[in-house]
């Protein structure tokens, strides 16, 4: 999941959407093997999140141009 939320929204890389299937692909197989209920919710309600997100600002830049994490 966070290669599919790096792929969706990290600027510095090409977006592809073959790419991004293929890992939707990937995640949605995995999913298939949680043996818990609860916790293939959970999962599911992060992906869907990934998945609905239209716009982050997850990645910024200070004023130098040095990479910071902005969780706000």
């Amino acid at each position: 999941m966070v290669s599919l939320f790096n792929q969706r929204y990290n600027p510095k890389v090409r977006r592809s959407k073959s790419v991004e299937e293929t890992l939707l692909s990937e995640v949605k197989k995995h999913l298939d093997n949680v043996s818990n209920l609860d916790d293939d919710r959970i999962i599911r309600r992060y992906l869907d999140l990934i998945l609905a997100t239209t716009r982050t600002n997850f990645y910024q830049s200070d004023a130098q141009g040095n990479e910071v994490l902005c969780l706000i």
